[in-house]
């Protein structure tokens, strides 16, 4: 069993392995104190491209948007990128080194995007250590250089088979500080996180803990690295901080080699045998209150249906909802109108919720009670500058000014770029344009798999009403790759 090899191997616990998605909480604590999401701020999760570079979920779906806690939650891969794409990867990896990874040894240009999905090593020892100054920054420390610290091996005979010798890290000892000084992390981001964690799927048996009185709150997280070659969980109660590694030391893949399948139930088996205790009490005086759009964790606006929100109390999140506009409507048809059209003593107004076209399509199959905008009234529709003006479509595929490489498929054969869209209207039809050639037609799944030569060209896509998107983009010619990072 690779816990008890582990055990019998202790240098195994300092190699650097691929940390899969266990990085991700870090992000999202980082984040929160940047004031950059709160964890119900939606983020994208659509097919989505960066440099060539393109993550995918462990289910192969695609939400839309989802709020950032419920992605950590489920280890969303996409909105995960997405969300470290808005953060930089510079200022994550100075992050990281703060908190205590000593294994980041390249350049951030080197990891790129790929630095919470896996792309760098950490060891068992430090990936335990960041989560157990977490802990302790959101048990209200404030600095991971306090409190106590002792790093303890329990002997004796350790229960459910397992070897002796159960390495039990309250704090790691010798574990890096993340500061000397001031923590990196405030209590308020360090307690949500930890918050978040505990929404965490739990494996077996165990995903039936809310059910029991006496069912134990443990803020955790998966990680599985490419190919099948690492396993993490890691666990975090209000005394402990359980760190597994599941592998071998070969570093040969096993299909079974995952977090949630080979390393959360050991790491379980450890938190059940180690004493309850009450989980952290909310640290009021490093939160404050931020009133909130319900459907999309923004700042509310005028119309919006409102909640509270927890924000670390020095963060600065104040961008207002993007996603709700007043609209104007035929009170007897329901249908959109505008000043050009109708009088405005005859419209009614509301506030709608609405996502772009390319979030929406995927966002509307997972939520039955999304809405889509309705569309104008027939003697509006040709005035309207609004119509024009938002697109329903909207090019997922490339991005503006993107950078194309097209590797070489087996057999020497040049392999093709593929193009996504959405469109607001599930049944629309998209024409696709290259360069003002017509290459073809899609409907309901808008991806279109083009031959495209070196240099620049032009993407179009138009819909039967003449509503369209297009991009200018770069094919790379062989070689030219090797200069792009993600």
């Amino acid at each position: 069993m690779p816990f008890t090899h582990l055990l019998t191997r202790p240098h195994l616990i300092r190699r650097p392995r691929s940390t899969g998605s266990i990085l991700k909480p870090l992000l999202f604590a980082r984040m929160l104190d940047a004031g950059e999401i709160l964890p119900e701020t939606l983020v994208p999760d659509i097919p989505s491209q960066f440099a060539g570079y393109r993550p995918e979920n462990y289910d192969r779906e695609f939400r839309g948007a989802v709020p950032a806690r419920t992605a950590l939650a489920r280890s969303l891969n996409v909105p995960a990128v997405w969300m470290l794409r808005r953060h930089g990867v510079d200022r994550f990896y100075d992050f990281l080194r703060g908190m205590g990874m000593t294994t980041l040894h390249r350049p951030p240009g080197d990891y790129g995007l790929t630095l919470v999905l896996g792309g760098a090593e950490g060891t068992l020892w430090d990936i335990t250590g960041m989560y157990a100054n977490v802990a302790r920054i959101g048990g209200g420390a404030g600095s991971p250089a306090s409190g106590q610290a002792a790093g303890e091996l329990a002997r004796g005979q350790a229960a459910g088979g397992l070897a002796p010798g159960l390495y039990r890290p309250r704090i790691l000892a010798d574990a890096p500080p993340a500061s000397a000084g001031r923590a990196p992390l405030s209590v308020g981001a360090a307690w949500l996180t930890l918050e978040a964690l505990v929404d965490v799927a739990r494996p077996g048996a165990e995903s039936q803990w809310r059910v029991f009185g006496d069912g134990r709150r443990v803020g955790w997280k998966t990680g599985t690295s490419y190919g099948h070659r690492d396993g993490w969980a890691v666990g975090v109660t209000a005394r402990y901080t359980v760190g597994v590694w599941a592998g071998n030391a070969s570093g040969e893949g096993r299909p079974e080699l995952t977090g949630i399948g080979a390393a959360a139930p050991v790491l379980f088996d450890i938190v059940n045998r180690l004493e309850g205790e009450a989980w952290f009490p909310r640290p009021e005086a490093h939160l404050r209150e931020v009133k909130v759009c319900r459907s999309d964790g923004y700042r509310a606006t005028e119309g919006c249906e409102t909640t509270v929100a927890w924000a670390p109390r020095d963060s600065h999140f104040e961008r207002p909802s993007p996603h709700h506009r007043t609209v104007h409507l035929d009170p007897s048809s329901g249908l959109r109108v505008h000043g050009r059209c109708e009088s405005v003593h005859a419209m009614s107004h509301e506030t709608w919720f609405v996502l772009p076209p390319g979030q929406e399509s995927f966002y509307r199959r997972w939520d039955a009670g999304y809405r889509p905008l309705p569309a104008y009234r027939a003697d509006c529709a040709e005035t309207s500058a609004e119509a024009s003006a938002r697109s329903p479509v909207d090019l997922l595929y490339p991005d503006d000014g993107t950078r194309i490489y097209i590797p070489v498929e087996l057999g020497g054969r040049k392999g093709r770029a593929v193009f996504a869209a959405a469109h607001r209207d599930p049944d629309a039809t998209l024409h696709w344009h290259l360069d003002d050639r017509y290459v073809g037609s899609t409907s309901v799944f808008h991806e279109q798999a083009l031959d495209v030569a070196d240099g620049w060209h032009v993407v179009t896509i138009v819909d039967e009403m003449g509503n369209r998107a297009r991009r200018a983009f770069e094919v790379l010619a062989r070689g030219e790759e090797a200069g792009q990072h993600q």
